[in-house]
């Protein structure tokens, strides 16, 4: 049964010249899935990110790997010893982040330690943080690298407590200019998909309207979200979950489609 469903999943901006982790762990239950880029990220004000890593903060916090990348690009034109120099502030600090892939990043892309990688959400965090700096006496100011369709959990989960953020927007998010070619294509060559993967509400966002005007069968489309704010997302439009991932992980999300596969066996 698993071999014969049509898999879809809607990510970011996905490199054809990498290896997708989620695709690849798939491939040991037998499913080949297709992934279709549901996303654009562009990068924003890197300069004054770059003029905010410089001052003194508490720590930083990333939800996602774009705001990881978007503090390495705002570090690249700087000279070697300029940037190992600010890294090497950065490392003595907090860095909190959502997600192991988020943590994976700012660790390989930056050497820094990570602290939260199990929370699936900016919700799931704010606790993590809390008990790392309420019982410090010292400045709890933390940067927060975001987007622009950054939820408010962090601010103001953390400022309630007396910790303050200041947020910066460092990529904007915007619908993949080939999203709905994509996927009238997927239609057109393969029918209804079976399953469609969700790894973030602004996938569900994007996607959604260009499902329904294509013309898939909604009905018979069992839905998969990454973690709770996607499965949420799907909820606000009207679309039950058929399953969630335990964890945001390609471990995660490929146990979630086993046993979906194995309810309809």
């Amino acid at each position: 049964m698993a071999a014969c469903s049509i898999i879809v999943l809607l990510k970011g901006d996905h490199d054809v010249n990498t290896e997708d982790p989620y695709s690849e762990c798939l491939k040991t239950l037998g499913i080949h899935p297709v992934i279709i880029p549901v996303l654009l990220f562009q990068f924003a004000n890197l300069e004054e990110l770059r003029a905010c890593l410089k001052r003194e903060y508490s720590g930083i916090v990333f939800t996602s790997q774009r705001a990881v990348e978007a503090v390495t690009c705002a570090m690249s034109v700087l000279t070697d010893e300029e940037r190992e120099e600010l890294l090497s502030k950065w490392r003595s600090k907090l860095t909190f982040v959502v997600g192991e892939a988020t943590a994976l990043t700012a660790e390989t892309s930056l050497g820094l330690d990570t602290i939260g990688k199990e929370s699936g959400n900016a919700g799931d965090l704010v606790p993590v943080i809390l008990r790392q700096l309420i019982p410090c006496k010292e400045s709890k100011t933390l940067l927060f690298p975001c987007g622009n369709l950054r939820k408010d959990s962090i601010s103001s989960g953390l400022e309630s407590k007396g910790i303050q953020v200041e947020e910066i927007v460092c990529y904007h998010t915007i619908c993949h200019p080939d999203l709905q070619k994509n996927i009238e294509k997927l239609y057109f060559e393969k029918g209804t998909p079976d399953i469609f993967v969700y790894f973030s509400p602004s996938g569900v966002k994007f996607s959604l309207p260009i499902i329904k005007d294509v013309g898939l069968k909604i009905d018979s489309i069992k839905f998969v979200a990454i973690g709770p704010s996607t499965k949420e997302a799907l909820l606000q439009v009207g679309l039950v979950p058929s399953a969630t991932a335990a964890k945001p992980t390609p471990e995660g999300l490929t146990q979630a489609i086993q046993s979906l596969l194995m309810v309809k066996l």
